[in-house]
């Protein structure tokens, strides 16, 4: 059990701090008159404060696609160096099996990672491209290449 009290204390302690600031979020009305600050006009400037959407993005499935355009980003270096790696497996094993296996394992799950992250990039664009044609009512698919 000694072993363990540092994880659940460390564990406690994390989720404590995360959630006691949660209301930090809620400091947006700092003169205290129950409007947030965002939403009130400057006094005697006549100007407005706003919230920027900082990943201009407006819609559920723009966010996918950022979302996975950010994943793709990461994923395709990533595969990259994994690929190449499983070659200097191959050429280290020396025809020794186990070597062999690894090097095929990491090869085979690296490829299957990037089928993966493709076939959900296409799944969306799909998606995205028949609910815009629905939309739009135009009668023809249209898939969105981006």
């Amino acid at each position: 059990m000694k072993k363990y009290l540092p994880k659940v204390f460390a564990g406690i302690l994390s989720f404590v701090i995360v959630f006691s600031m949660a209301g930090l979020v809620y400091a947006a009305d700092i003169d205290g008159d129950g409007i947030p600050d965002d939403q009130q006009t400057n006094q005697g400037t006549g100007t407005t404060n706003t919230l920027v959407n900082p990943i201009n993005v407006s819609s559920l499935d723009g966010l996918v696609s950022k979302i996975l355009g950010i994943a793709i980003i990461v994923a395709v270096p990533i595969a990259a160096l994994l690929i190449i790696y499983a070659g200097f497996m191959y050429v280290l094993a020396q025809g020794d099996p186990a070597k062999v296996k690894t090097a095929h394992q990491i090869l085979l799950w690296t490829v299957v990672g990037i089928a993966i992250i493709l076939g959900a990039w296409a799944m969306v664009q799909i998606i995205q491209g028949t609910v815009l044609d629905i939309a739009n009512d135009s009668g023809t698919p249209t898939i969105i290449v981006q």
